[in-house]
């Protein structure tokens, strides 16, 4: 059962994520671009903490999470695959998948856990009905990418994974011959129905 403020914060965001829906083409997309206000959750960390990772957009990391059905492996892997989803959430890196573990436990309330689960779930449903749900990744845009946020070793990463993957490389304007990974899944099939794997509570990232 959420309360009152949770709802409050379930609400903004679900109307946020409606009016995101027509600017944008993939829930991935609407997902990044919401504002967190403070105060929406409650940070659990001490205020002098030392973490890595900013809260909202830690938010904003289980919002993808639980709106796109992953679990906890999944997720780290797509935030560090070749499409490099932990940028349009402003992580800074990708955590690990017991760092993701860690925070879902330890960084929320049981209260603001069920209020981003059911976030998540609603803002699926409206980007379902936008058919803006595709079981891939849209690729990073160049103008989304600083040479600040992104290192050579990332790049040669993601181009040593998008080759092992069989991807193909998609060219950019930041150089005329440079040539960078393709998304993350070639695939992109719409999906219609919420995946029954998405429905309950999935092992390392559970409500409770």
């Amino acid at each position: 059962m959420t309360t009152p403020t949770a709802e409050l914060a379930v609400d903004a965001l679900v109307e946020q994520a409606e009016e995101l829906c027509s600017l944008h083409d993939h829930i991935t997309r609407v997902i990044a671009a919401l504002d967190v206000s403070q105060g929406s959750f409650s940070d659990q960390y001490a205020q002098t903490s030392t973490t890595d990772f900013a809260f909202k957009s830690v938010v904003r990391m289980f919002l993808y999470q639980h709106a796109r059905g992953f679990n906890d492996s999944e997720l780290h892997r797509r935030l560090k695959g070749t499409t490099y989803v932990f940028i349009r959430f402003e992580l800074g890196r990708a955590p690990t998948q017991q760092a993701i573990n860690y925070m879902w436990r330890r960084r929320f309330s049981l209260a603001d856990r069920r209020a981003i689960t059911a976030t998540a779930h609603e803002i699926w449903a409206v980007a379902a009905d936008h058919e803006i749900v595709t079981d891939g990744e849209p690729r990073l845009d160049p103008g989304e990418v600083s040479d600040a946020l992104v290192t050579d070793e990332q790049i040669m990463q993601a181009i040593r994974t998008a080759r092992d993957r069989g991807l193909g490389a998609f060219e950019t304007d930041r150089a005329a011959n440079a040539r960078y990974p393709d998304d993350y899944s070639s695939s992109g099939r719409r999906i219609s129905t919420w995946p029954t794997w998405g429905r309950r509570p999935h092992v390392g990232a559970s409500i409770g």
